[in-house]
């Protein structure tokens, strides 16, 4: 059998989880991106190789890579995704009959329809040894929920952050050059922030002034190839993977970093790959980016959320930062993408967005910071006469290089404090309002600025991170913080809008409503859920109208709902000859059945529905229908002729074939501004045996 070597902080892992697995059924550890995570599951798999094991990840590459770590399949394993075991039922879950559950990136069972699925797990196996891992066990955005303390009672064996991993060099010091690419946005903006200020002129022209002494001094650096050619080595051939926001994003920086990297001189050749979700090449292209060994080439590879978490490339040599995220467990998986124990090299991270500015990246540099200071402090105790570097002693200043842009970020900060248009005026401003207009709510786009700075107060509040000096003065206003959406609830309030006008049908990913990509919103939206990045209080309000979170299964629950709703019309007709374009109980019926002969006839409609459907008698071919039956003549009067509209210039042979394949109703093929003339009443009443002033009434002389 397999033998699974392990470095020595993971055999000192291991130790503990096969110690704790004595008394305690369910335990996780939490350590770094890149000190090898996956080979504790791995030995423990092999620990007991005939025993029934599951592992689930977020990915099927997380869950491929496993494999390749083994070299073979693993012994009585099955993999599983969150997002299958969530589809999955209680009977298909009790079928697996496991003694061991693995779940790796264990904060996402956070997500509701995943936490869902693996609740369900556990339940079924209440005895089975449980093992989680991951970098982190707060989800940082959802409340700073502990998923350490929800799924394994505190049962936490390690608790290594990438810090402490640096510090005890399980992981290598990287190189972190902190810097701007969009700083002549950030320019253009402030200038513009200055010149709308309520200072005065005096107080502009000198602030402009300094603006412009800074922008000369970053164009003299030469910007981002300037940076390059200073942190890389000539004839650069190493590998980095840049982390986009979007496909769009993706697809405009692939130019401009290939630019960047030859204008530095740092290499001749530059190859470049692309991954993301739903791209049919993307696994080629990582494959192609893996083999990649040429000596003269830098090699870079583009991605979209894919390499967020869980899987390492052995040779990476940097990563270039090109998403700003407020996520610190992105920010900690991004950077831990060039990091990895047992190397011996100095990665490379390209923060180019300046995430020093969030959370995750502030806790990062005060945790390294701490570990440095603890280390040090305690070689200070040696008595050991050795120098610093004999002893061993860390300079943080080894890893922390802010470059050129710090100076520029600082000069920002202060000219920010400097406007008048800070938080005292913009609440002066906001009291302003109120006092002039007392029953009038704030309006975004009457007041946009001052909107959003409401918008973002309520945020604060909300994280409690807004000092109580501050709330006062805003609850002195005795302003409703319910009225006051976010971006996001105007999107939601818009998704709303849009599922009224059109059926309660959810918009496809390219649909566009009211100039706003709706579409593109609700794909986000999926991304965000499947990620486990979407709030509950969100999940709540979205499965509250029925929000389709898997679009191919939401299509197969679309079908069956509209199914029943063609069983409750036979019942209450008789039959199941809906028109084209009849709307049932508030839903296109009639449009619906269409669409089923439709995929009959070109055979894209699976044998169980062709089933469903000719148990209830569908006449697949409608326009060979007989002629009605006087009962069925009755049930068109009585139902639907005020439903009947007629084309005026529609020939009388056009007219019988179009009523004759729906024989309960005429569908509306004109206007309503179009009346029927006494001419098509008299055929529709001719061709149905219908009193004609059941349909159109004769108007009285």
């Amino acid at each position: 059998m397999k033998t699974i070597e392990l470095y020595p902080h993971n055999q000192e892992t291991y130790d503990k989880i096969q110690t704790l697995w004595k008394t305690e059924n369910k335990v996780a550890a939490v350590q770094a991106t890149g000190t090898g995570k996956s080979y504790l599951i791995l030995k423990c798999i092999y620990n007991d190789p005939e025993a029934n094991k599951v592992v689930l990840a977020p990915s099927n590459y997380i869950l491929e890579q496993l494999i390749n770590e083994a070299g073979e399949e693993l012994p009585n394993t099955k993999n599983l995704t969150y997002s299958k075991l969530s589809y999955m039922s209680d009977t298909e879950i009790k079928e697996l009959n496991i003694g061991y559950i693995f779940l790796d990136e264990f904060h996402r069972c956070g997500a509701e329809q995943w936490g869902d699925g693996v609740q369900r797990l556990l339940n079924a196996f209440p005895d089975a040894k449980v093992l989680g891992t991951s970098a982190t066990h707060i989800r940082f955005l959802d409340n700073a929920r502990n998923m350490g303390e929800e799924l394994f009672n505190g049962n936490i064996v390690n608790n290594l952050s990438l810090a402490e991993a640096i510090v005890k060099k399980i992981l290598p010091m990287p190189k972190y050059i902190s810097a701007l690419y969009t700083f002549e946005d950030e320019i253009y903006n402030l200038k513009t922030k200055v010149e709308n200020s309520k200072n005065d002129e005096e107080s502009k022209k000198e602030m402009l002034k300094e603006i412009e002494l800074m922008k000369h001094k970053l164009n003299k650096s030469k910007g981002i190839p300037n940076i390059l050619k200073k942190h890389l080595s000539k004839n650069y051939n190493g590998k980095f993977i840049i982390f986009c926001k979007d496909k769009i994003h993706l697809d405009e920086m692939k130019e401009t970093v290939v630019d960047w990297f030859k204008q530095s001189k740092v290499t001749k050749q530059v190859d470049i790959y692309s991954v993301y979700s739903n791209y049919e090449y993307g696994d080629a292209e990582v494959d192609a980016f893996i083999e990649n060994k040429n000596p003269k080439s830098a090699k870079l590879l583009f991605s979209i959320e894919m390499f967020n978490e869980g899987i390492h490339i052995e040779d990476v040599t940097g990563v270039i930062l090109l998403r700003p995220t407020v996520s610190p467990i992105i920010y900690y998986q991004q950077i831990g993408r060039a990091m990895q124990a047992g190397k011996n090299n100095t990665p490379v991270i390209f923060d180019l967005v300046n995430n020093f500015d969030n959370i995750g990246a502030k806790n990062f540099v005060e945790d390294l910071e701490k570990e440095v200071k603890l280390k040090n402090d305690k070689l200070d105790k040696d008595d050991d006469p050795e120098d610093k570097e004999e002893k061993g002693y860390i300079d943080i200043n080894e890893f922390m290089i802010f470059d050129e842009t710090l100076e520029a970020m600082g000069l920002f900060s202060n000219i920010e404090e400097k406007l008048i248009d800070s938080w005292e005026g913009m609440y002066l401003k906001l009291k302003e309002f109120y006092i002039n207009n007392p029953n009038k709510e704030l309006n975004y786009k009457e007041n946009t600025h001052l909107y959003y700075w409401l918008v973002n107060q309520k945020t604060k509040m909300k994280k409690d991170i807004l000092d109580d000096i501050k709330i006062n003065l805003l609850n002195q206003l005795d302003i409703n913080f319910a009225d006051i959406n976010s971006k996001w609830d105007k999107s939601y309030d818009l998704l709303l809008e849009y599922l009224d006008n059109n059926d309660n049908c959810f918009p496809i990913k390219n649909s566009i409503y009211k100039n706003k990509k709706i579409g593109i919103w609700c794909h986000d939206l999926r991304v965000d859920y499947r990620r486990g990045d979407l709030s509950n209080e969100k999940i709540q309000k979205l499965n509250n109208i029925g929000f389709i979170w898997n679009p191919i299964r939401g299509k197969k629950d679309k079908w069956d709902f509209m199914y029943s709703l063609l069983l409750d019309y036979k019942k209450e007709f008789g039959n199941i000859n809906v028109a084209f374009g009849f709307r049932y109980k508030s839903k296109n019926l009639g449009l619906w059945l269409s669409n089923q002969r439709r995929d009959y006839r070109v055979n894209e409609i699976i044998k169980e529905r062709v089933d469903k459907l000719n148990y209830l008698g569908i006449n697949w071919n409608p326009i060979n229908n007989p002629k009605l039956t006087s009962e069925e003549d009755n049930t068109l009067s009585k139902y639907h002729i005020k439903n009947i509209l007629i084309r005026s210039n529609m020939s009388a042979r056009q007219l019988s074939k179009k009523l004759e394949g729906y024989p309960t109703l005429v569908y509306h093929w004109v206007s309503k501004d179009k009346p029927i003339s006494r001419e098509n009443v008299l055929k529709i009443s001719e061709i149905f045996n219908i009193d004609p002033d059941l349909i159109e009434p004769q108007k009285q002389s």
